[in-house]
């Protein structure tokens, strides 16, 4: 469950991301300095392994912490926070929403993507990619865990997060890459602002 942090991203012309694993890396590599947080100290052993395999990345950090913790002491420090297929696994979702804007400079951009919580994405999230074709392990997701663009944008605007767009994407698991859907019903992707 990473959440990456962007501190400085003048250098990027232009906002584009790839949702895979490797994200920090990228963005990174684009010339954003990075701070990829994990609670797991596997994963981030992992990837500060692949990391150390390119020498160039010397702007990018990983640190084992939440982002609860992290915001304690890290208040509007970051131009940008994404939380990347992170939310659907969050049990108490307001509480790291507020956190995630928490570290967010005035006027940042806050980047989600996850699950709807439909039908749709019930059988598609759970049912097949879960069950049925057991792509990732079962448990991995939990429906009841999943939650709509609209309760995101309402948790975001209690604490003064805007929400500017929210677009549809989907995963093709033969190329495993995502790209950009006209529905929102199985997974999406919102983008806010800090209100200043």
């Amino acid at each position: 469950m990473w959440v990456v942090v962007v501190r400085s991203c003048a250098s990027l012309r232009r906002f584009s991301f790839n949702l895979g694993g490797l994200l920090s890396e990228e963005l990174a590599k684009l010339g954003a300095i990075v701070d990829a947080i994990d609670p797991g100290s596997d994963s981030v052993e992992v990837a500060r392994h692949h990391a150390s395999l390119n020498p160039t990345l010397v702007n990018l950090t990983y640190i084992v912490t939440t982002i609860e913790e992290h915001a304690i002491e890290n208040a509007e420090k970051y131009d940008v926070v994404i939380a990347s297929e992170v939310v659907e696994h969050v049990t108490e979702k307001e509480m790291f929403l507020e956190a995630c804007i928490k570290c967010l400079k005035p006027n940042g951009s806050l980047f989600i993507t996850t699950f709807n919580k439909t039908i749709r994405s019930w059988i598609m999230g759970i049912v097949l990619i879960q069950e049925v074709l057991n792509i990732i392990p079962r448990g991995t997701h939990a429906w009841n865990k999943f939650i709509s663009p609209d309760a995101i944008r309402k948790i975001l605007e209690i604490h003064n997060c805007k929400t500017v767009d929210v677009q549809g994407i989907r995963f093709n698991f033969l190329s495993r890459s995502w790209s950009q859907s006209s529905s929102t019903s199985i997974n999406y992707a919102l983008h806010a602002k800090k209100i200043l």
